[in-house]
C-alpha cells in the first residue's frame, strides 16, 4: 500500500506538471491491479471467516437444542451467540400470550440499569399486539427494519441510546407466537445479511419455545395421570374389602368407572 501511495503521488504530480510518463503510468496501473487483487482476496478471507463463525455458532445452538438444557439457558445462549455474528446493542425474545392478549418478555440481552427497569415496567403495564415494532411484527407476521427510530412512530422509546431497530416473527406451524427484536445505538446499523441471520436465529428460538411447550404439555398430562390415579385409589377406598355373609342370599358387586 505504501508503494501504491508513493506511485500515486508521483503520477498525480507528473500529470499536474503536464508531463507524460508512460513507464510510471504502467507501473502505477500494475501496482493498482495487484492491490485490488489483494483487497479482493482479503475480503474473500474475511467473508470465509464470517461464514465459519456463523456455521460454528449455529451448530452450537443446534447442539444445545438437542440437549437436556433448560429453555431459559437455551434462549440465553441463542441471544449471546447471535451477538457473535450480528453487531447489536440490545435484543430480546418476546412471546404473545393469547390468554391475556398481550406480549411478554421471554429473554433480554443488553438492557441494563434504567433501560432494563423501563422495558420490564412497560411490559408489566401491558403491550398489546400491534403496539410498537415488536407488536406490529407479531400482528402482521412480517419482518420490520427501522433505520432511524426517531422517524418511526411505532418505536416505543425504552432505551434512550437506540437509533435503529430490526425485528422478525417467531413462527411455529404457521402461527406467529412472538418476535425476535434487536436494537442498535447506530443509525441504519443492520443489513440484509443481518436480517437473514436474525430469521435463522428466530427459527432456532421457535424450536426452543416449541420444545418448552411440548414439555409443558407432557408435564400437564403427567399431572393429570397422577390425579386420575389418586382419584381411582380414593374411590376404591370407599368400596368394602369383603362382601358380608347374608344367607340365604349371595351378594356380589361391580364398580365400573365412567371414564379414566
Amino acid at each position: 500500500m505504501r508503494e501504491l501511495s508513493d506511485l500515486s503521488g508521483r503520477f498525480v504530480q507528473s500529470l499536474s506538471l503536464g508531463l507524460s510518463n508512460t513507464e510510471l503510468a504502467e507501473q502505477f496501473l500494475s501496482v493498482s491491479q495487484e492491490a485490488m487483487r489483494g483487497a479482493a482476496l482479503l475480503e474473500f478471507l474475511r467473508e470465509a471467516d464470517r461464514q465459519r463463525q456463523e456455521n460454528q455458532t449455529l451448530m452450537q445452538i443446534s447442539m444445545n437444542l438437542s440437549s437436556a438444557a433448560g429453555i431459559e439457558n437455551v434462549l440465553r445462549t441463542i441471544l449471546e451467540s447471535l451477538r457473535k455474528v450480528v453487531d447489536f446493542s440490545a435484543g430480546g425474545i418476546f412471546v404473545f400470550n393469547r390468554e391475556l392478549g398481550q406480549i411478554e418478555i421471554d429473554m433480554l440481552e443488553g438492557y441494563e440499569g434504567i433501560a432494563r427497569d423501563k422495558i420490564y415496567g412497560k411490559f408489566e403495564e401491558g403491550v398489546k399486539i400491534g403496539q410498537g415494532v415488536t407488536g406490529s411484527v407479531i400482528q402482521t407476521g412480517q419482518a420490520i427494519y427501522v433505520p432511524d427510530v426517531r422517524r418511526d412512530s411505532r418505536y416505543i422509546p425504552l432505551r434512550d441510546s437506540t437509533l435503529s431497530e430490526i425485528a422478525v416473527p417467531i413462527v411455529i406451524a404457521d402461527e406467529v407466537i412472538g418476535a425476535f427484536n434487536l436494537e442498535s445505538d447506530h443509525l441504519d446499523a443492520f443489513d440484509k445479511r443481518d436480517l437473514s441471520l436474525l430469521r435463522t436465529f428466530a427459527n432456532h428460538a421457535a424450536a426452543a419455545l416449541e420444545r418448552a411447550r411440548t414439555d409443558r404439555l407432557r408435564q400437564h398430562a403427567k399431572r393429570m395421570e397422577d390425579e386420575f390415579a389418586l382419584a381411582h385409589r380414593i374411590q376404591e377406598s370407599f368400596l368394602p374389602r369383603s362382601l358380608p355373609d347374608f344367607a340365604p342370599y349371595d351378594l356380589g358387586g361391580m364398580n365400573i368407572p365412567s371414564s379414566e
